[in-house]
């Protein structure tokens, strides 16, 4: 009789060896079934968390229109673009309306101790990722942050591991417009997704770089990966 790969696998072990991997292995699933279907993620199994101040995108874009741009200033500029305090205060100008969490808001605009906002889409130390290029040759919100304009409270839509990039490195054309037309929400491509981001591809000669120095290239002032990863002393 056959044996199943799991079994084979096992066998190369030690009993003691066995025991212990039997033993976590119902951990490891639980951890994972756990982290995937969190009550308090309100997401597809990805990273949500809670903000110093509610904020709902859902509002703000989806009934209000704000084009991301609005708050987010920096998106086609910057490497790591983040929104500013002080954009709230351009439309929430009396504080006779607000909420007690936004007066933390009002000081952060003003000069004083900043928001603590978790970022919500992050890549490892280990990453460099320009946010600006990726808007500026096309890419739309919407491929990597999903529909903001319907979430409540904001999550990570989309894995951002390698495979995820990669695939979109390797085939982009179902993730492109016209950079004009990136922070729309409900964008509907003429002549279907595939056909209309392949015309811009076309038009805008993007063929994105595929090789490892491309990406793997760390920050935070490391000059190596292999830095990154020596032992601190």
């Amino acid at each position: 009789m056959r044996r199943i790969l799991p079994v084979a696998f096992l066998g190369k072990f030690s009993f003691r060896g066995r025991v212990l991997i039997g033993a976590a292995l119902p951990a490891y699933v639980l951890s994972v079934v756990l982290f995937a279907q969190s009550s308090d993620s309100g997401s597809p199994g990805y990273y949500q968390p809670k903000q110093p101040v509610p904020h709902s995108h859902a509002l703000h874009v989806g009934e209000q229109g704000l084009d991301c741009r609005y708050c987010h200033t920096t998106v086609d500029t910057s490497d790591r673009p983040r929104a500013s305090d002080a954009a709230c205060l351009k439309c929430h100008q009396s504080a006779s309306d607000d909420i007690p969490e936004f007066a933390a808001v009002r000081v952060a605009a003003t000069g004083g101790p900043a928001v603590n906002w978790e970022k919500v889409n992050e890549v490892p130390a280990w990453i460099t990722f320009n946010h600006a290029r990726h808007v500026v040759r096309g890419v739309s919100c919407q491929a990597c942050h999903g529909r903001v304009d319907r979430m409540e409270a904001t999550y990570q839509a989309e894995s951002l591991s390698m495979d995820w990039c990669m695939d979109c490195h390797r085939d982009p054309s179902p993730h492109l417009r016209r950079p004009e037309d990136v922070t729309r929400m409900d964008f509907k491509p003429p002549g279907g997704i595939r056909a209309y981001g392949h015309k811009v591809r076309n038009e805008l000669a993007i063929n994105p770089d595929n090789g490892c120095v491309y990406c793997h290239r760390p920050r935070n002032g490391a000059t190596t990966l292999d830095s990154l990863l020596e032992p601190k002393k």
